[in-house]
């Protein structure tokens, strides 16, 4: 009798959770606010692009006043920037 009992709060409490969890599906699917996340995320990938490049650019800018400053010293001539 306990566990006919016990087996039948089961049932209901599952009942329960399967329609919350379809209303809450429901909502989410309804929910519009997904769209700004991925304009959010759109935006940070051109950001992270443009840095990259920004970064490759500078970085071959200062390994040439570095390597132009160097054979300078090697040769012992005055470097101008």
């Amino acid at each position: 009798m306990v566990n006919s009992i016990a087996a039948a709060r089961a049932l209901v409490m599952g009942e329960v959770l399967m329609r919350d969890l379809a209303a809450r599906l429901a909502v989410f699917l309804q929910n519009q606010s997904g769209a700004t996340g991925a304009e959010y995320a759109l935006l940070l990938a051109v950001i992270g692009v443009g840095l990259a490049v920004g970064s490759t650019t500078l970085g071959a800018a200062i390994t040439n006043a570095f390597d132009n400053i160097s054979g300078c010293i090697i040769a012992g001539l005055t470097c101008t920037p």
